[in-house]
C-alpha cells in the first residue's frame, strides 16, 4: 500500500472543519460519562 494515498487537497480538507462543530456534536463525541471513565 503506498505511503501517500490523499492528494494535497485531501489532506488539507481532511484536517479541518467544513464548519464550527455545534455544541451538541462537540457533546456528543467528547463527553464523558461515568462509564467512559471506568
Amino acid at each position: 500500500m503506498p505511503a501517500e494515498f490523499l492528494s494535497a487537497e485531501h489532506r488539507v480538507a481532511y484536517a479541518s472543519f467544513v464548519e464550527v462543530p455545534s455544541l451538541s456534536d462537540l457533546e456528543k463525541f467528547f463527553f464523558l460519562d461515568s462509564f467512559d471513565r471506568m
